[in-house]
C-alpha cells in the first residue's frame, strides 16, 4: 500500500530539480569560457550528500582519477631504459644519405601516481601523466608512427609505464663511402627527448636487448646486414633561449657492410686486364717506336671510355673513393709507359745516320740503291727512254720514298759502330735500357696492386670495430 503524498517531500523534490538544473547551466557557461576549471555541484538541502570524497559516487559507479604528476612536479633525474628492434629495412642510397626502415622503440619508466591502483591500461587517462616526451632526432619528414602506452605492476604493486613507438619511414645516415666498394655503412636510429639531461637520462634496457630482423631485409642482394648492433649514448648540446642546453641520446646502429662482387668482376679486374696488356707494347722493336706508341695511346683511349662509363654506376661525392684511386693509378701507369716510348723514340731518331739520296756510296746498303737505279729505272740514261711525263714522275718519286725508308728502318739507333751499322739492329745498350725500364714498370705495377689489397683489408678491420660512446 502507498504512503500518503506529503506536501514537504514534494517541495524539496522540486528544489533538489531546480539547484541540479542550476548546476549544469553555470557549468556549462564556465566550461564555455574556461575549459580547465572544474566547478563542483551545490549539495541538496536536505543534507544528503552525493558526491563522496576522491570523486567517487555513493553507488561506486565512477572511477578515481590517477594524480597528476607532471615534469614540474617530479624531483630528481628520470632514468627511462630504451630499446629498438629494426623490424624491416628497405633501399639504402648512398648517394642521398639516407636509409628507409621500419622500427620499433620500447620505452620504460616509473610512475608513482600509478602505484597500488591495479588499473587496466584501457582505463588510464595517459594525457594527465608524466610522458617522457620521446622523437627520432634522424627521421626525415613526416613519417607513419604510432604510440601505446601499457602499465605492468610487480609484486608489491609499484606501476611502470611502458611505451611503445613505431616509425615507419626514411632516416638520415650520413653515408661514408671513402673505402667503396668495400665499405660498411651504420644504419642509425637516435632517439632523444625535449626534456634536457639534467631531468631525463636514456639507457639501455638490461632485461629487453635490441634486435634486429634480417629476414625483412630487401637489399640482401647488394649489402649483407650484420646481427650485431652497436648501441652508444651521447649527448647533443642546442642553444635555448641563447643558452646552451644539452640533450640526452641513445644511438642503435645496424651495420650493412656492400658485396663488393659485383664492382670487381666489372670494373677491377677488366681495367686489370687493359693496365696489363701495356707490358705486351715492349715486345714491339726499338726500331718502331710508332708501333709502341699507338698501342699505349689506344690503352689510355680505352681506359678513359672505361672511366666515363664506370661513373654512372659509382656515387658523385667529392672526395675519392678507393674505386677512383684504383682507376687514377692505372691510368697513371699507362701514361707513364706511354711517355716512356716517347721519349725512346725520341733518342732512336735523333742517333740515325745522315744518307744522302744522290749518291750510293753514303748510302746504308749499296745493293737496295743501285737496284733502285738500275737500266730499267726510269732515271737511267737511255736514248731510248720515252719522255718524262708527269704521271711517271709522280710514280718514280713514289718509289724512290719507299726505298729510301727501308733502308732508314734497318739502321741501328743506339750505336755508330759498323757493325751495328750493317745488321740493322738495336745496340745492346739500347736494349739493356729497354729492359730495365719494363722492370721497373713491373715493380710499380705490382706495388701499386699490393698497396690496393693492404687497403681493402684495412677497410675490413675498420668496418668490424665497434662504436664508442660520443658526445657533441
Amino acid at each position: 500500500m502507498l504512503e500518503p503524498f506529503s506536501v514537504t517531500s514534494l517541495t524539496t523534490a522540486i528544489r533538489s530539480l531546480d539547484n541540479a538544473l542550476k548546476w549544469h547551466l553555470m557549468t556549462l557557461d564556465t566550461f564555455a569560457d574556461e575549459p580547465k576549471k572544474a566547478i563542483a555541484p551545490p549539495l541538496p538541502e536536505d543534507g544528503r550528500t552525493t558526491v563522496a570524497e576522491n570523486g567517487k559516487q555513493s553507488n561506486g559507479s565512477s572511477k578515481p582519477k590517477a594524480e597528476s604528476t607532471e615534469w614540474g612536479k617530479r624531483k630528481g633525474k628520470t632514468s627511462v631504459t630504451v630499446r629498438v628492434m629494426f623490424m624491416k629495412i628497405g633501399v639504402i642510397d648512398t648517394i642521398h644519405d639516407r636509409y628507409s626502415a621500419e622500427v620499433l622503440i620500447q620505452s620504460k619508466w616509473r610512475e608513482p601516481a600509478l602505484d597500488g591502483k591495479k588499473k587496466l591500461s584501457e582505463d588510464i587517462e595517459w594525457s594527465d601523466l608524466w610522458d617522457p616526451k620521446l622523437s627520432v632526432e634522424n627521421v626525415i619528414g613526416e613519417p607513419k608512427s604510432s604510440v601505446s602506452n601499457h602499465v605492468t605492476y610487480d609484486e608489491t604493486g609499484r606501476a611502470t609505464v611502458t611505451q611503445t613507438r613505431k616509425v615507419n619511414g626514411q632516416f638520415f645516415e650520413y653515408m661514408e663511402l671513402n673505402q667503396f666498394p668495400f665499405d660498411s655503412q651504420d644504419l642509425t636510429v637516435t632517439v632523444t627527448s625535449d626534456l634536457d639531461a639534467s631531468v631525463l637520462e636514456l639507457v639501455e634496457d638490461a632485461q629487453e636487448s635490441s634486435g634486429i630482423n634480417s629476414r625483412a631485409f630487401s637489399a640482401e642482394q647488394e649489402w649483407l646486414l650484420k646481427q650485431k648492433l652497436n648501441i652508444w649514448k651521447k649527448t647533443n648540446t642546442k642553444v635555448v633561449n641563447k643558452k646552451p642546453v644539452k640533450f640526452s641520446c641513445f644511438c642503435v646502429a645496424a651495420k650493412a657492410s656492400r658485396r663488393p662482387q659485383f664492382f670487381i668482376w666489372n670494373i677491377i679486374v677488366i681495367l686489370m686486364a687493359i693496365c696489363s696488356m701495356a707490358f705486351v707494347s715492349f715486345s714491339v722493336s726499338l726500331n718502331v717506336p710508332q708501333s709502341r706508341l699507338q698501342l699505349t695511346f689506344i690503352l689510355v683511349l680505352t681506359t678513359v671510355t672505361f672511366k666515363f662509363v664506370v661513373n654512372k654506376s659509382l656515387p658523385k661525392i667529392s672526395y675519392l673513393t678507393y674505386m677512383d684511386k684504383y682507376i687514377l693509378g692505372s691510368m697513371i701507369i699507362l701514361i707513364t709507359i706511354c711517355v716512356w716510348h716517347a721519349i725512346v723514340g725520341s733518342i732512336i731518331y735523333s742517333s740515325l745516320p745522315k744518307a744522302p739520296l744522290a749518291s750510293t756510296a753514303s748510302t746504308p746498303d749499296s745493293t737496295t740503291v743501285s737496284a733502285a737505279v738500275s737500266p730499267s729505272s726510269p732515271f737511267a740514261s737511255s736514248s731510248s727512254s720515252p719522255a718524262v711525263t708527269p704521271s711517271s714522275l709522280v710514280s718514280d718519286l713514289f718509289q724512290l720514298s719507299t726505298l729510301a725508308g727501308d733502308a732508314a728502318q734497318n739502321a741501328t739507333a743506339c750505336s755508330t759502330t759498323p757493325s751495328s751499322v750493317s745488321s740493322g739492329k738495336p745496340g745492346p745498350e739500347c736494349l739493356l735500357i729497354d729492359k730495365v725500364a719494363l722492370g721497373i714498370f713491373c715493380s710499380i705495377y705490382v706495388i701499386f696492386h699490393l698497396t690496393f689489397l693492404a687497403l681493402i683489408i684495412q677497410a675490413a678491420r675498420s668496418n668490424d670495430a665497434p662504436n664508442v660512446d660520443e658526445s657533441e
